[in-house]
């Protein structure tokens, strides 16, 4: 009589399954990334979970297997600060997308408006012309000559101010365009980075591996940190854009409303506490 006592086979790891982790509480996803993030810190989050309770020991000989149970401990762990930090990047970017796409339609409506003045007014010249027409019919009703009439002056330039704020502005609005599909884009590598994986735990574990130093070769989380400054750097070439535009009609409101430009982002830049990890 066999008395034997079976060894159980050590589980495969799923990522759906391991997703619900006792101790981690997920709420819901806060609107255009304020609120609470969708992975709330608890206090139970803190304690330490014995895996060995969790899984089955390995066999003996076996403890670098394709279902060993250092590789599932390690998806376990790894998995709960992989969801904490791709939610974290994917609610700044929502923000960054829903701002820039609103930014771009303002800057497109203004730029709409303001680049006729770049080129020549035909009404203008012919209004011009019409205005010598009925100088050289005075001139000969008068007898006088009609070289002393002087010649209209049709040709077109473009003057400075327009030249400044146009350029700033399809500055401002090519560079919001820019970091609107950057954003989708990092959006799209974010998907495949954390795309479901089958296989057996060691698999998995090599497959992530790989795609996190791809993440870190690519400069991915860089490239998050710097959409916002490039969100300021598109406001402020705006803004600088509305006080030449407002200078034209007004030299004070055009100094006020660079010295509230200044001040804004001035406080925003000295105020910002960043986030200790």
């Amino acid at each position: 009589m066999d008395t034997t006592t079976p060894t159980a086979e050590p589980p495969t790891y799923d990522e759906h399954a391991a997703a619900d982790i006792p101790g981690q509480r997920r709420g819901k996803r806060s609107l255009l990334g304020f609120g609470s993030p969708s992975v709330e810190s608890t206090h139970e989050e803190e304690t330490t979970f014995d895996y060995e309770d969790k899984y089955a020991p390995d066999e003996e000989y076996k403890e670098m297997g394709p279902k060993a149970r250092v590789w599932l401990t390690y998806l376990d762990e790894s998995k709960k600060i992989e969801d904490r930090r791709v939610e974290e990047w994917r609610d700044n970017l929502d923000v960054v997308l829903v701002f820039s796409s609103l930014f771009t339609m303002v800057v497109a409506i203004l730029v709409s408006r303001t680049f006729h003045s770049l080129r020549i007014n035909y009404k203008e010249v012919m209004a011009i012309l019409m205005g010598e027409l009925l100088e050289l019919q005075r001139a000969a009703a008068d007898g006088r000559p009609i070289e002393d009439v002087p010649r209209s002056i049709t040709d077109f330039i473009a003057g400075q101010a327009d030249l400044w704020v146009n350029g700033l502005w399809f500055t401002s609005f090519a560079l919001s365009l820019f970091v609107a599909i950057l954003a989708m884009l990092v959006k799209q590598w974010l998907r495949q980075y954390t795309a479901y994986t089958s296989g057996d735990a060691r698999h998995v574990v090599r497959v992530r591996h790989f795609r996190l130093m791809s993440l870190e070769k690519w400069c991915v989380p860089q490239i998050i940190g710097l959409l916002p400054v490039l969100m300021h750097l598109t406001l402020g070439l705006f803004f600088a854009g509305l006080v030449v535009f407002l200078w034209g009609f007004s030299v004070p409101l055009g100094i006020a409303l660079a010295c509230v430009t200044g001040i804004v982002f001035v406080a925003r830049h000295c105020l910002y506490i960043p986030s200790v990890r």
